[in-house]
């Protein structure tokens, strides 16, 4: 059981607030005040555990579509997500709308426990500790957000039903400070991930809020030097600096086996080593909201024990992977890959027939090939899966937020926008290229190779792109990666991505003629990377949020 979700589970609005506990009493409100709900330390803990499961419930259990499918490595075949995909979602896209109330709602809770937690009975340090997890939070929350939307209202203190209902929208600039200073104070009140009492495994920890400084000035770099504005050396070095307090603390190293990572067995053991915070979800056969569904909607539904869907534990089958994309990360320098084999699924039993395989798309160009039954045009995404779920919008699978993999690639890439493709650079990389090869650390494998003979920044900032399109396939970073980094042409790395290098393989899905037993058609889903357009790079503000706020206006990119 994570985040202690035996102990409480609060829901907080502007509207309305419920406080709701698993004694036999229940007490609700009509709205929540310090007098009524935060008195001792135990109330405080109830907050806590509800404000970290307000992340799972109200975000990334079933919101989180856009995150993962406006880049251009995975499609939708739902016609829910597709509109995301298709990159077609406009200010009326329920999603949205909900992912933007989510995200206000978690911002809300942390916020309302700042403001009132300094009157209670609870101890001193306790409370110290505290304010710095919900400094985290907030800070958290925000940097989400303005990835997001850009500007958005900031929200310092708890909103009630007649407070702040008008705010108006705050520069990027304005939001990144508040970002860096609340993760700044939360890095000083927080305990070391070492220092946690178990009690408190899965919470924020001063590595994640250092590591999250580092992600968070790198990305404000980005801005800065797309935009030209701002000294973006700075924060590149802020970036660097703050990967340097990670991994000089020594509290974190790479898992050895890379599908260590995606085995939902084992993810305790990857918390312990590599995951430096996480969106925790808990496997629950009665649907009471505490599982994620990104197993279910990612693997077939031809294929059991994988997804918890109905008697076989099936997936649905909702999502696929570019075919482009697949090929790219299976040759060249990504031949024999072991985290395209364990993240690209392109074989497997079919449910209608356990002697019967079914083989996706996995070659390049059009080499025959024998199959058993009806080959699929795309190979699935296979990051998640959950063999003993029994509910399929309730698996076990988290979110791995921030991994130390990702220190260490974004030490390499502050360190090349400071000074080009230095032997530092080129360790860091060559860090993550090493545990690939690793494999499964019974055989290790030659490929991929380390780095060598990058000699220009511009070049070595797609190799880093490249890197990080297949470390961290399916953990939602793809589409914030394109849009923040800078492509060799100047532009942002989707717009390159969208109008250079897609266009080169042939539109449409990949055709498989049985009679000649060669494959021919496309390499894309052509609807879900059309040519480039600046929407791409925001989401719109909800029609809701425009509607009620006259302070709010609509995304230029939108109107």
């Amino acid at each position: 059981m994570k985040y202690c979700l035996t102990k409480g589970f609060i829901f907080v609005t502007v509207l309305c607030f419920a406080v709701v506990s698993c004694s036999t009493k229940e007490v609700l409100y009509d709205s929540l005040t310090r007098e009524n709900s935060l008195k001792t330390q135990s109330d405080i803990v109830a907050f806590v555990n509800a404000i970290y499961t307000g992340l799972n419930v109200d975000v990334f259990r079933g919101n989180y579509a856009q995150m993962w499918l406006r880049a251009d490595d995975i499609y939708a075949t739902s016609a829910g997500d597709r509109v995301y995909s298709n990159k077609q979602d406009d200010a009326t896209t329920a999603k949205t709308i909900n992912a933007w109330n989510g995200w206000f709602r978690n911002l809300n809770r942390a916020n309302f426990l700042l403001d009132n937690m300094d009157n209670t009975t609870a101890d001193s340090a306790f409370k110290a500790r505290v304010k710095g997890e919900m400094l985290f939070i907030r800070g958290f929350c925000n940097f989400y957000m303005v990835r997001l939307w850009r500007g958005i209202p900031l929200k310092v203190r708890s909103s009630s039903i007649n407070d702040q209902l008008f705010d108006t929208a705050k520069s990027v600039d304005q939001i990144y400070q508040q970002i860096f200073l609340d993760f700044e104070t939360a890095n000083k009140l927080l305990l070391t991930k070492n220092a946690q009492p178990a009690a408190e495994f899965g919470r924020a920890t001063k590595g994640a809020a250092q590591g999250f400084l580092a992600k968070a000035h790198l990305t404000y770099a980005n801005y800065l030097d797309l935009n030209g504005g701002g000294d973006a050396q700075l924060h590149f070095q802020l970036a660097e600096n703050w990967c340097d307090s990670v991994i000089n603390s020594g509290q974190y190293s790479l898992v050895s086996n890379f599908k260590d990572l995606i085995d939902v067995q084992k993810e305790a053991a990857a918390y312990s080593r590599e995951v430096i915070f996480g969106v925790q979800f808990t496997r629950d056969a009665v649907g009471q909201a505490f599982g994620s569904s990104f197993a279910s909607n990612a693997t077939p539904g031809s294929m059991p024990n994988v997804g918890g869907n109905l008697g076989n534990r099936t997936g649905f089958g909702n999502l696929r992977l570019q075919p482009w994309f697949c090929q790219t990360y299976s040759s060249g320098d990504y031949q024999n890959d072991y985290r395209s084999e364990a993240l690209m699924l392109t074989n497997w039993i079919n449910t209608s027939n356990r002697k019967q395989a079914t083989f996706p798309y996995v070659r390049v160009g059009n080499e025959s090939v024998t199959f058993e039954s009806n080959p699929s045009s795309a190979p699935y995404l296979f990051r998640y899966s959950d063999p003993i779920s029994v509910e399929a919008s309730s698996c076990e699978n988290d979110y791995f937020a921030l991994r130390y993999a990702d220190i260490l690639l974004t030490k390499a890439e502050a360190e090349n926008e400071l000074n080009g493709p230095t032997t530092v650079a080129y360790n860091y990389f060559n860090l993550i290229r090493a545990r690939a090869r690793n494999a499964d650390g019974v055989t290790p494998r030659t490929t991929p190779k380390d780095l060598s003979g990058v000699s220009d920044r511009d070049s070595f900032r797609l190799k880093i792109a490249d890197e990080r399109a297949i470390e961290f396939l399916g953990e939602f970073a793809r589409w914030f990666d394109l849009v923040r980094m800078k492509s060799p042409t100047g532009t942002t790395m989707m717009e390159y991505q969208l109008n250079v290098v897609i266009p080169k393989f042939p539109k449409g899905l990949p055709v498989y003629d049985a009679t000649r037993r060669i494959w021919g058609g496309g390499r894309t889903d052509s609807a879900s990377v059309p040519l480039f357009q600046p929407k791409h790079l925001i989401f719109p503000i909800p029609f809701s949020e425009i509607s009620s706020n006259p302070n709010i206006k609509q995304n230029w990119e939108y109107r």
